[in-house]
């Protein structure tokens, strides 16, 4: 949540508002007060909180804090600027009357928090001061940081969208971990919710900040998507940078010709979330070329692998045509489980941990060409083996996966050979053989 207040003097009362604000801090630096539940000073390296919660709480929060703030400035590859100012409330009556501004305790006294900054600018360059009163409720400190340091470092937090979403990121970001691990709350309202919200709402440029709490769950489910799969990452952070510093992108310029693409993944993934779930491994290939099934009878052939969600077989099916497939190797759907082959261990067990499984993006007439331009349209799960023959019901592009929870891919090994021909035509595949999962 943001709360701007931008300076009108002219820049040349720059060093003016550098001293006052220096002098500011260097007052903060006091040792805390020592009596029970008054509000006292605690500092970091980057960080001045005030608070009235006990001095271990206090630093553990300093830690969380800094922590947090290594993670986002190593992300945006900026150093923070200044020191960020924190007034953090466990009860507003341990808190003398004028402490703070009426703002800030209005935001406290509704259970949440807010940054205020004050800002004086020239052609090409700022000097910021942003504060933040927060709540002493664990993340709503570190959301109202992330804006507090965007600020101050980039001059601005950018759209409501990426301000809110970086900042609901921020206070979940954790070093070397992709998986979803926000809120209970949060995670159970985005599940739950119908219907879900859409990524054209979530981008609306009308809503204004100060809104609700669950408005804030899409955002970061936005910028969680784009911010770790692999098909959008790489334009995320440079379009966010641009943004924070008000240059000309949009998210419309920079994503415009794979919207659709990012649509239906943001789609996928909100259908699918839980705890644990990577986006990173249940990306989808948008790269790979699919062709039919040549009439001569020579097979397609894909790797698939464990640790992964659909992935694209090259094949283009036509419904009502019979196909004929191997698929050799084992895999392991758990760090400890026992190898098993395509058949997931048990030839007859529906949704078998290990089995392969297929599902196909539909298409309208048979060898259409797919136009990204145009909503995506899966069918249903249907299961496969390690040998058979199976006849579509669906025109469309053959996808596949090892089955598994969608949240317990990452601890998955091992790679299957796929291959696919027309059934009728050619000689017969061979026998599928198993082969060894490497060792973990």
């Amino acid at each position: 949540m943001r709360n701007r207040k931008n300076g009108s003097r002219l820049w040349a009362c720059l060093p003016a508002l550098l001293m006052a604000l220096f002098a500011q801090w260097t007052v903060f630096g006091a040792e805390p007060v020592a009596a029970a539940r008054k509000p006292a000073d605690f500092r970091s390296q980057h960080f001045l909180v005030h608070t009235d919660v006990p001095p271990a709480e206090a630093k553990a929060l300093l830690e969380r804090l800094e922590t947090m703030l290594k993670l986002i400035s190593g992300y945006w590859g900026r150093e923070p600027s200044g020191i960020i100012e924190c007034y953090i409330v466990r009860d507003l009556a341990n808190w003398p009357d004028g402490a703070m501004p009426a703002g800030g305790v209005a935001k406290i006294r509704e259970g949440a928090g807010v940054t205020i900054s004050e800002s004086l600018r020239s052609a090409n360059t700022f000097v910021a001061k942003a504060t933040v009163y927060s709540v002493a409720d664990i993340g709503v400190p570190q959301h109202e940081a992330v804006h507090a340091y965007c600020q101050q470092t980039f001059g601005s937090v950018g759209p409501l969208w990426y301000a809110e979403g970086m900042a609901e990121m921020g206070q979940y970001w954790r070093e070397g971990n992709l998986e979803v691990s926000c809120h209970p709350g949060v995670l159970e309202h985005i599940q739950k919710a119908q219907p879900k919200r859409t990524m054209r709402e979530i981008l609306d440029t009308n809503r204004q900040a100060g809104d609700t709490w669950e408005n804030y769950a899409w955002r970061w489910a936005l910028c969680h998507l784009l911010a770790n799969n692999p098909n959008y990452k790489a334009q995320f952070r440079p379009l966010g940078v641009g943004l924070l510093l008000e240059q000309a992108v949009s998210f419309e310029e920079t994503y415009g010709a794979v919207a659709e693409q990012i649509s239906f993944e943001y789609d996928f993934f909100l259908n699918h979330i839980d705890r644990g779930y990577r986006v990173d491994l249940c990306a989808w290939d948008w790269k790979r070329k699919f062709a039919t099934p040549p009439p001569g009878g020579t097979p397609i052939a894909a790797k698939v692998k464990a640790a992964a969600g659909w992935q694209p077989s090259g094949a283009t099916l036509t419904a009502g045509t019979p196909y004929a497939y191997t698929a050799s190797g084992t895999w392991q759907t758990a760090k400890d489980a026992k190898p098993v082959a395509a058949d997931g261990g048990d030839k007859g067990k529906k949704n078998a941990p290990g089995r392969l499984v297929g599902i196909i993006m539909r298409a309208s007439e048979p060898g259409q060409r797919f136009d990204i331009s145009k909503p995506f349209e899966l069918s249903e799960p249907f299961d496969l083996s390690e040998q058979g023959t199976f006849t579509p019901t669906s025109h469309g592009r053959l996808f596949l996966r090892c089955f598994d929870q969608w949240n317990e891919l990452a601890d998955n090994a091992g790679t299957v050979a796929f291959k696919l021909k027309l059934a009728a035509v050619g000689d017969p595949l061979p026998t599928p053989t198993p082969t060894a999962t490497k060792p973990r």
